[in-house]
Order: C-alpha cells, then structure tokens, then sequence
C-alpha cells in the first residue's frame, strides 16, 4: 500500500512540473508575442494599396527618373515594368499575417535593393552615377524630432473653436490628431518605401482622419467640418 502511494505521490508530482514547466513555457511564449505586438511598426499600420494604384505608382516613380536621368523611350519602358512589379511585391509582402514585423523589414530592404540593381543594369554608365548620388542624397535626408503632443494641440485647438466642441469631444480629437501625427512621421521616416509610396499612405492618413474626427461630432458639426475640409483642400490647390 506503501509503495502504491509512493508510485501516485510521484506521479502527481511529475505531472505537476510538467504543467509548470508548460505553463512557464507559455508564458515566455505570451511575454514574446506582447513585445513583439508593442513592436508593430508603421508596416502593419500602413493602409493597403488599391491594385489599381499600382500602375499610377509606377507612372509616377518611372516620370521622376525618366526627368532626373534623361531616360530614354525603351529604358522608361523596362523602368515602369520594374516599378510596377515590385511594388506589387512590396504589398504582398506587408499583406503576408505569417510574418513578423522584422521579417517584413528584412524583405522590403531586400526588395528595395533589388530595385537598385535591376534599374541600374539598365542604365548608362553616366546615368548609374546620377542614380547612385540620387539615393545618396535620400539616405543622407535627416529625420526631423516632431513635438506631437504641441502639433495636437495645435490643431485641435483649431477644430475646438471653428466646431465648438465640447470637453470630451476635445479630448478625443486631441487623441486622434497625436496618434496619426505619429503615424504620418513614421510614414515620412521610412527609407524603404518610395517617395509615392508615402504620398499615397499619407494622402490614407489623412482620409482615415477626417472619417475618425466625423464620428466625434454631431451631425451639424459634422457639416461645418467637412466645409472646412473643402476649403482646405482649395488652397492646396
């Protein structure tokens, strides 16, 4: 009798650390996956791109080079192709959830530089110089230190008096100008995308916030700001 409590006693112990154990495993396991959600970075944050963006992406990148390089009708041609495809490849690969944050920037940094040297082959030996000193030139652009919470205030201190919000209307919007002000800088800081890239991400921002800032507002509110929004987008012009 003896012994079979021992053989019980020693299975229960042995199952018992072996529940520990898994649950310690678990819980690094857990540990890893909140740093690595606290790491998202503006690749997950950022809006997808419409499929037929991409060849008014494409467009867009191949006119700049065609003008900086003095391509010619056969290189702006292979150029678009190369745009094109590519930034296809950049969006499947921010689409791709099996992923990491850190897996996708490896990819996008490797794609980036496949861009490079598919364009460079073909180039002339004079445009290849132009185009290296071209993406010198970008590297080199120094990241601005943004005061967000003072821009946030800013603005909604703006929005506060054209709409006469409220306390708590004000505290919302002031939330929502921080959060997309930070993201329109990472959108800004990121050297793997290219200059239309972050034209098209910036102009979603922007879009994302007018709809967020209209859902704090009353309906008459709501009218008075989307005539402001109007006549922002007039003097832009």
């Amino acid at each position: 009798m003896k012994e079979l409590k021992k053989v019980v006693l020693g299975i229960i112990l042995i199952s018992s650390f072996s529940l520990t154990a898994q649950d310690t495993e678990e819980s690094k396991i857990n540990s890893r996956e909140v740093k690595s959600i606290e790491k998202i970075s503006h690749i997950n944050s950022l809006p997808r791109i419409d499929k037929l963006n991409f060849k008014e992406l494409a467009d867009i990148a191949t006119k700049k080079l065609a003008t900086d390089l003095s391509l010619s009708k056969e290189q702006i041609e292979t150029v678009r192709k190369i745009e094109f495809g590519l930034l296809q490849k950049n969006q499947s690969i921010r689409d791709n959830r099996e992923l990491t944050v850190e897996e996708k920037q490896t990819y996008l940094k490797k794609n980036s530089q496949k861009r490079s040297a598919m364009i460079a082959r073909v180039l002339t030996p004079v445009q290849v110089k132009i185009f290296e000193k071209l993406k010198l030139k970008e590297k080199k652009l120094p990241k601005k230190k943004v005061n967000f919470k003072k821009l946030a205030d800013i603005a909604t201190k703006k929005l506060a008096t054209d709409l006469s919000l409220s306390k708590e209307q004000i505290e919302t919007v002031r939330k929502i100008e921080f959060g997309l002000l930070q993201k329109e800088q990472l959108i800004r800081d990121n050297r793997e995308l290219t200059v239309e890239e972050k034209q098209t991400y910036l102009k979603h921002n922007n879009q994302k916030r007018s709809t967020m800032i209209t859902r704090v507002l009353t309906p008459e509110q709501g009218k008075i700001f989307e005539k402001l929004e109007l006549r922002e987008k007039k003097a832009k012009k």
